[in-house]
Protein backbone atom coordinates (compact mmCIF):
# COMPACT_ATOMS: atom_id res chain seq x y z
CA UNK A 1 0.00 0.00 0.00
CA UNK A 2 1.38 3.40 -0.97
CA UNK A 3 1.51 6.12 1.64
CA UNK A 4 0.79 9.00 -0.73
CA UNK A 5 -0.20 9.84 -4.27
CA UNK A 6 3.42 10.30 -5.41
CA UNK A 7 4.02 6.55 -5.24
CA UNK A 8 6.68 6.89 -2.54
CA UNK A 9 7.12 3.83 -0.38
CA UNK A 10 5.97 4.34 3.24
CA UNK A 11 8.77 5.61 5.47
CA UNK A 12 7.49 4.19 8.77
CA UNK A 13 5.45 1.07 9.43
CA UNK A 14 4.10 0.07 12.84
CA UNK A 15 2.98 -3.55 13.21
CA UNK A 16 0.80 -4.72 16.12
CA UNK A 17 1.17 -8.41 16.95
CA UNK A 18 -0.79 -10.61 19.39
CA UNK A 19 0.48 -12.29 22.55
CA UNK A 20 2.24 -15.64 22.18
CA UNK A 21 -0.22 -18.47 21.59
CA UNK A 22 2.19 -20.73 23.46
CA UNK A 23 4.18 -18.85 26.15
CA UNK A 24 7.90 -18.78 25.45
CA UNK A 25 7.56 -19.39 21.70
CA UNK A 26 7.75 -17.16 18.63
CA UNK A 27 4.84 -17.59 16.22
CA UNK A 28 5.07 -18.00 12.46
CA UNK A 29 3.51 -14.58 11.73
CA UNK A 30 6.08 -12.90 13.99
CA UNK A 31 8.94 -14.69 12.20
CA UNK A 32 7.54 -13.61 8.83
CA UNK A 33 7.07 -10.06 10.07
CA UNK A 34 10.60 -9.92 11.48
CA UNK A 35 12.07 -11.05 8.16
CA UNK A 36 9.96 -8.43 6.36
CA UNK A 37 11.03 -5.68 8.77
CA UNK A 38 14.69 -6.48 8.23
CA UNK A 39 14.22 -6.38 4.47
CA UNK A 40 12.34 -3.09 4.61
CA UNK A 41 15.02 -1.53 6.78
CA UNK A 42 17.51 -2.28 4.03
CA UNK A 43 15.19 -0.48 1.58
CA UNK A 44 14.95 2.64 3.72
CA UNK A 45 11.70 1.96 5.60
CA UNK A 46 11.74 2.02 9.40
CA UNK A 47 9.63 -0.58 11.22
CA UNK A 48 8.31 -0.71 14.76
CA UNK A 49 6.82 -3.95 16.11
CA UNK A 50 4.39 -3.45 19.01
CA UNK A 51 3.96 -6.83 20.68
CA UNK A 52 1.32 -7.59 23.32
CA UNK A 53 2.33 -9.66 26.33
CA UNK A 54 -0.18 -11.28 28.67
CA UNK A 55 0.11 -10.17 32.27
CA UNK A 56 1.42 -12.91 34.57
CA UNK A 57 2.97 -15.00 31.78
CA UNK A 58 6.72 -15.76 31.58
CA UNK A 59 8.85 -13.06 29.95
CA UNK A 60 8.00 -12.56 26.28
CA UNK A 61 10.00 -14.56 23.75
CA UNK A 62 9.26 -11.87 21.18
CA UNK A 63 11.52 -9.23 22.71
CA UNK A 64 14.83 -11.17 22.55
CA UNK A 65 13.93 -12.54 19.11
CA UNK A 66 13.29 -9.05 17.74
CA UNK A 67 16.33 -7.69 19.57
CA UNK A 68 18.60 -10.32 18.02
CA UNK A 69 17.17 -9.49 14.59
CA UNK A 70 17.85 -5.79 15.05
CA UNK A 71 14.18 -4.82 14.73
CA UNK A 72 12.85 -1.85 16.71
CA UNK A 73 10.11 -2.96 19.07
CA UNK A 74 8.18 -2.34 22.26
CA UNK A 75 6.17 -4.63 24.54
CA UNK A 76 2.70 -3.62 25.77
CA UNK A 77 1.21 -5.50 28.69
CA UNK A 78 -2.19 -7.07 28.07
CA UNK A 79 -4.29 -7.96 31.12
CA UNK A 80 -7.00 -9.89 29.30
CA UNK A 81 -9.47 -9.91 26.42
CA UNK A 82 -11.33 -6.83 27.64
CA UNK A 83 -8.35 -4.77 28.82
CA UNK A 84 -9.06 -1.76 26.63
CA UNK A 85 -6.32 0.22 28.38
CA UNK A 86 -4.07 -1.49 25.85
CA UNK A 87 -5.58 0.75 23.16
CA UNK A 88 -4.58 3.84 25.12
CA UNK A 89 -1.01 2.58 25.54
CA UNK A 90 -0.71 1.66 21.86
CA UNK A 91 -2.19 5.02 20.87
CA UNK A 92 0.52 6.79 22.88
CA UNK A 93 3.23 4.71 21.19
CA UNK A 94 1.84 5.46 17.71
CA UNK A 95 1.50 9.19 18.35
CA UNK A 96 5.18 9.30 19.27
CA UNK A 97 6.26 7.05 16.37
CA UNK A 98 4.01 8.70 13.75
CA UNK A 99 3.86 5.78 11.30
CA UNK A 100 2.92 6.02 7.63
CA UNK A 101 0.93 2.77 7.96
CA UNK A 102 -0.31 0.62 10.86
CA UNK A 103 -0.45 -3.16 10.38
CA UNK A 104 -2.39 -5.53 12.62
CA UNK A 105 -1.99 -9.27 13.14
CA UNK A 106 -4.50 -11.18 15.29
CA UNK A 107 -7.84 -10.35 16.85
CA UNK A 108 -6.49 -8.28 19.78
CA UNK A 109 -4.42 -6.09 17.50
CA UNK A 110 -7.45 -5.75 15.21
CA UNK A 111 -9.65 -4.68 18.14
CA UNK A 112 -7.06 -2.12 19.27
CA UNK A 113 -6.74 -0.65 15.76
CA UNK A 114 -10.53 -0.53 15.45
CA UNK A 115 -10.83 1.43 18.69
CA UNK A 116 -8.07 3.82 17.61
CA UNK A 117 -9.84 4.29 14.28
CA UNK A 118 -13.00 5.26 16.19
CA UNK A 119 -10.84 7.81 18.05
CA UNK A 120 -9.84 9.19 14.63
CA UNK A 121 -6.15 8.40 14.67
CA UNK A 122 -5.05 9.36 11.17
CA UNK A 123 -2.81 6.56 9.94
CA UNK A 124 -3.94 4.08 7.25
CA UNK A 125 -4.66 0.62 8.64
CA UNK A 126 -3.72 -2.64 6.88
CA UNK A 127 -5.23 -5.65 8.65
CA UNK A 128 -3.73 -9.11 8.14
CA UNK A 129 -5.93 -12.19 8.50
CA UNK A 130 -3.87 -15.35 9.11
CA UNK A 131 -6.71 -17.88 9.27
CA UNK A 132 -8.73 -19.46 12.06
CA UNK A 133 -8.56 -22.17 14.67
CA UNK A 134 -11.51 -24.15 15.99
CA UNK A 135 -10.20 -25.43 19.31
CA UNK A 136 -13.01 -24.04 21.46
CA UNK A 137 -15.92 -21.61 21.51
CA UNK A 138 -13.72 -18.78 22.79
CA UNK A 139 -11.32 -19.03 19.85
CA UNK A 140 -14.19 -19.19 17.37
CA UNK A 141 -15.71 -16.07 18.93
CA UNK A 142 -12.42 -14.18 18.75
CA UNK A 143 -12.02 -15.07 15.08
CA UNK A 144 -15.58 -13.92 14.40
CA UNK A 145 -14.79 -10.58 16.07
CA UNK A 146 -11.56 -10.34 14.06
CA UNK A 147 -13.37 -10.78 10.73
CA UNK A 148 -16.07 -8.28 11.66
CA UNK A 149 -13.71 -5.51 12.79
CA UNK A 150 -11.26 -5.95 9.93
CA UNK A 151 -13.92 -4.51 7.65
CA UNK A 152 -12.94 -1.05 8.93
CA UNK A 153 -9.37 -1.32 7.59
CA UNK A 154 -8.22 0.40 4.37
CA UNK A 155 -6.72 -2.89 3.18
CA UNK A 156 -7.22 -6.50 4.30
CA UNK A 157 -4.43 -8.98 3.54
CA UNK A 158 -5.28 -12.70 3.49
CA UNK A 159 -3.26 -15.85 2.83
CA UNK A 160 -5.44 -17.60 0.24
CA UNK A 161 -8.21 -17.16 -2.31
CA UNK A 162 -10.60 -19.02 -0.01
CA UNK A 163 -9.99 -16.44 2.72
CA UNK A 164 -10.46 -13.64 0.17
CA UNK A 165 -13.93 -14.98 -0.60
CA UNK A 166 -14.82 -14.64 3.08
CA UNK A 167 -14.14 -10.89 2.77
CA UNK A 168 -15.81 -10.33 -0.60
CA UNK A 169 -18.19 -7.89 1.07
CA UNK A 170 -15.25 -5.49 1.57
CA UNK A 171 -15.55 -4.01 -1.91
CA UNK A 172 -12.16 -4.71 -3.43
CA UNK A 173 -10.05 -3.83 -0.40
CA UNK A 174 -8.75 -7.41 -0.02
CA UNK A 175 -5.32 -8.50 -1.23
CA UNK A 176 -3.94 -12.06 -1.25
CA UNK A 177 -0.30 -12.50 -0.20
CA UNK A 178 0.72 -16.14 0.10
CA UNK A 179 2.94 -17.20 2.97
CA UNK A 180 6.62 -17.09 2.15
CA UNK A 181 9.11 -19.86 2.92
CA UNK A 182 11.81 -18.30 5.07
CA UNK A 183 15.38 -19.55 4.75
CA UNK A 184 16.69 -20.22 8.28
CA UNK A 185 19.86 -18.40 9.32
CA UNK A 186 23.02 -20.55 9.42
CA UNK A 187 22.90 -20.91 13.20
CA UNK A 188 19.13 -21.26 13.65
CA UNK A 189 18.16 -23.03 16.87
CA UNK A 190 20.36 -24.12 19.74
CA UNK A 191 23.36 -26.40 18.99
CA UNK A 192 21.86 -29.13 21.20
CA UNK A 193 18.55 -29.01 19.31
CA UNK A 194 20.31 -29.13 15.93
CA UNK A 195 22.38 -32.13 17.06
CA UNK A 196 19.26 -33.94 18.29
CA UNK A 197 17.46 -33.34 15.00
CA UNK A 198 20.47 -34.50 13.02
CA UNK A 199 20.63 -37.71 15.09
CA UNK A 200 16.90 -38.37 14.61
CA UNK A 201 16.95 -37.84 10.85
CA UNK A 202 20.34 -39.36 10.12
CA UNK A 203 18.97 -42.89 9.83
CA UNK A 204 15.90 -42.01 7.77
CA UNK A 205 15.73 -42.86 4.11
CA UNK A 206 15.44 -40.10 1.54
CA UNK A 207 13.40 -38.28 0.47
CA UNK A 208 11.99 -36.97 3.75
CA UNK A 209 8.58 -35.30 3.63
CA UNK A 210 7.22 -33.58 6.68
CA UNK A 211 5.21 -31.06 8.60
CA UNK A 212 6.80 -28.51 10.91
CA UNK A 213 4.46 -26.40 13.01
CA UNK A 214 1.90 -26.23 15.78
CA UNK A 215 -0.18 -29.39 16.04
CA UNK A 216 -3.68 -27.94 16.01
CA UNK A 217 -6.82 -29.05 14.14
CA UNK A 218 -6.73 -26.45 11.35
CA UNK A 219 -3.22 -27.59 10.27
CA UNK A 220 -4.58 -30.85 8.85
CA UNK A 221 -1.72 -33.05 10.03
CA UNK A 222 -4.08 -36.05 10.03
CA UNK A 223 -4.56 -35.49 6.28
CA UNK A 224 -0.78 -35.47 5.87
CA UNK A 225 -0.58 -38.82 7.66
CA UNK A 226 -3.35 -40.25 5.47
CA UNK A 227 -1.51 -39.07 2.35
CA UNK A 228 1.70 -40.68 3.58
CA UNK A 229 -0.15 -43.95 4.17
CA UNK A 230 -1.52 -43.88 0.61
CA UNK A 231 1.96 -43.27 -0.82
CA UNK A 232 3.39 -46.12 1.27
CA UNK A 233 0.65 -48.48 0.02
CA UNK A 234 1.65 -47.60 -3.55
CA UNK A 235 5.17 -48.82 -2.78
CA UNK A 236 6.92 -45.45 -2.72
CA UNK A 237 10.01 -45.33 -0.48
CA UNK A 238 10.22 -42.23 1.70
CA UNK A 239 10.34 -41.10 5.32
CA UNK A 240 7.71 -39.04 7.10
CA UNK A 241 8.57 -36.43 9.73
CA UNK A 242 6.24 -34.47 11.98
CA UNK A 243 7.94 -31.85 14.16
CA UNK A 244 5.95 -29.73 16.58
CA UNK A 245 3.67 -29.72 19.58
CA UNK A 246 0.17 -28.59 20.39
CA UNK A 247 -3.34 -29.70 21.40
CA UNK A 248 -3.57 -32.32 18.61
CA UNK A 249 -0.41 -34.22 19.56
CA UNK A 250 -2.07 -36.86 21.75
CA UNK A 251 -4.82 -37.49 19.19
CA UNK A 252 -2.34 -37.76 16.32
CA UNK A 253 -0.16 -40.22 18.24
CA UNK A 254 -3.24 -42.33 18.96
CA UNK A 255 -4.26 -42.09 15.30
CA UNK A 256 -0.90 -43.52 14.27
CA UNK A 257 -1.12 -46.35 16.79
CA UNK A 258 -4.63 -47.26 15.59
CA UNK A 259 -3.70 -47.91 12.00
CA UNK A 260 -1.78 -45.35 10.01
CA UNK A 261 1.57 -46.36 11.54
CA UNK A 262 1.41 -49.88 10.13
CA UNK A 263 1.05 -48.48 6.60
CA UNK A 264 4.02 -46.10 6.81
CA UNK A 265 7.68 -46.87 6.33
CA UNK A 266 8.91 -44.34 8.87
CA UNK A 267 7.30 -42.32 11.59
CA UNK A 268 8.91 -39.70 13.84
Amino acid sequence: MRSDESGAFPKRIAALVPPEAVPGTVSGPVRQLTALARGLQGAGTDCLVVAFHRHGQPPSAFAPYLQDAGVRHCIVEDRGPVDWRVASQVGTVLRRWRPSIVQTHGYKATAVAYLLRRLRLPWPWVGFFHGTTTEDVKDRFYHWVDRRLLGAAERIVVMSQAQARAFRHCNGRVRVIYNAALAPPPAAGSPAERERLAALTGGLGRPIVGVVGRLSPEKGVDLFLDACAVLAQKGLAFSALVAGDGPERTRLEAYLREGAESRMRHKL
